[in-house]
């Protein structure tokens, strides 16, 4: 196997030229987390089972080690993950296998080559009853196999791993085109002309720019201060409330009709449990003072206006205010 690096890009802060491997490199967080990488000096190699990528399929242990043992990493950054939750509950094995044993490989790879490992988790380790914002302390309790079967990687990583940081993520956007969690799905439909959008009033969760929380990441690392840490955006909206502002960042609010709707509206197409809260406070960053996640609003504006490629595909009279 012939491993190619990333392009290198200037200087990290640090003084050196870290080598970064990253696992599904291919994805929407992966793009921004590349992109914040190609701003320093890292030497980067980048997999995924995708083609056109250094194939890396996580879930073989032999290939995993073979990899990391010839990149030989300072940092592995594992994002393969399976996230679809109707997937994850129709076949728990495939689940596990990616979320769960693909982890571990990576965690014991990472450790006897001496690496630090940031393994990017979730929101939905917990059961959503809680009436506040979860933080680090808080027990986890998940309601579907995503949610297990990313909690069993979370430990895995600890129990493995010296060098470890376990990150939590809310309700991702960002990516553009890669877009196919709920911003882009709900921009989707403006792009088809649709002239009435539903969206779940009784969800809530932390919406969380990728852009951001690679830059975040990257911060965080640097400080070696491994640990368990939650990185999402500031606020707590529904699904709804996060359709609204989509609707009057661009323009739309007054000709496009947003009705908000129980989750059981959608319980044919997304059948699975879900937590009724997702919503995290990043307790453990503002305690050492990096917690520079934006409101969720602030980033969901500034992503509409500068990342989403697609935007010039929406009708001319649907435009950026």
């Amino acid at each position: 196997m012939t491993l190619q690096p990333g392009r290198n890009a200037a200087g990290d802060g640090r003084g050196g030229h870290r080598r970064v491997l990253v696992t599904g490199a291919a994805g929407m967080l992966g793009s921004a987390v590349l992109a914040a990488l190609d701003r320093t000096s890292a030497q980067v190699f980048r997999t995924d089972i995708k083609t056109g990528w250094l194939h890396l399929d996580v879930r073989d242990r032999d290939a995993v080690h073979h990899v990391v043992s010839v990149v030989r990493p300072d940092l592995v950054i594992h994002l393969a993950a399976e996230t679809d939750l109707e997937a994850c509950e129709a076949d728990p094995m495939h689940s596990w296998l990616t979320n769960a044993a693909g982890t571990e490989h990576v965690a014991r790879a990472a450790a006897a080559v001496g690496a630090t490992l940031v393994y990017v988790s979730t929101a939905g380790v917990f059961d959503g009853g809680a009436d506040r914002p979860y933080v680090e302390s808080d027990a986890p309790s998940p309601v579907n196999e995503y949610g297990r079967s990313k909690l069993r990687g979370e430990k895995l990583v600890t129990e493995l791993c010296e060098r470890a940081f376990v990150v939590r993520a809310g309700w991702m956007m960002g990516g553009g085109r890669l877009d196919h969690k709920f911003v882009g799905a709900v921009l989707g439909q403006l792009r088809d002309g649709a002239d009435t959008v539903y969206a779940v009033g009784d969800r809530f969760g932390s919406p969380t720019y990728a852009a951001d929380f690679a830059r975040c990441l990257l911060r965080l690392v640097d400080t070696d201060r491994h640990g368990r840490y939650h990185m999402v955006g500031g606020g707590g909206p529904s699904r709804a409330d996060v359709a609204a502002q989509i609707l009057h960042e661009v323009g739309l609010s007054d000709r496009v009709r947003l009705v908000k709707v129980d989750s059981d509206h959608f319980a044919d197409r997304y059948p699975v449990t879900r937590p009724r809260s997702e919503v995290l406070r990043n307790a453990a960053l503002a305690k050492l003072g990096l917690n520079d996640m934006r409101p969720w609003q602030d980033a969901l504006s500034h992503y509409l206006r500068t990342e989403f490629t697609p935007l010039d595909q929406i009708p001319p009279e649907m435009v950026l205010r």
